[in-house]
């Protein structure tokens, strides 16, 4: 995963974007720009206030939920990778 700093906060790319991190007063909110995409079997997600990125809130004060973030990002990456995958399938198509 690599890592770039803009729009003042840190964003995470796997086969494209995946999530960013934005510090707000009382918590920390990772922002999963494919949210829409993914399960949300962990129960990690907050309600929606856009239609594409879905947020997953960290406060201090409660336990870090580790074990389903992993799963998580896990399940973006794969999301970005198929859909890459699927990008180049269909430009090949084009081509021929």
């Amino acid at each position: 995963m690599q890592e770039q700093f803009k729009y003042g906060g840190a964003f995470y790319y796997c086969f494209g974007m995946v999530c960013y991190l934005a510090p707000q007063k009382d918590h920390v909110y990772i922002g999963f720009v494919e949210g829409v995409h993914l399960s949300n079997e962990q129960k990690l997600f907050a309600e929606p206030d856009t239609k594409q990125i879905r947020k997953v809130r960290i406060y201090p004060d409660k336990a870090f939920p580790a074990e389903a973030l992993h799963d998580l990002l896990q399940e973006a990456i794969l999301f970005n990778e198929l859909k890459m995958q699927n990008k180049k399938t269909k430009s090949r198509v084009r081509d021929k």
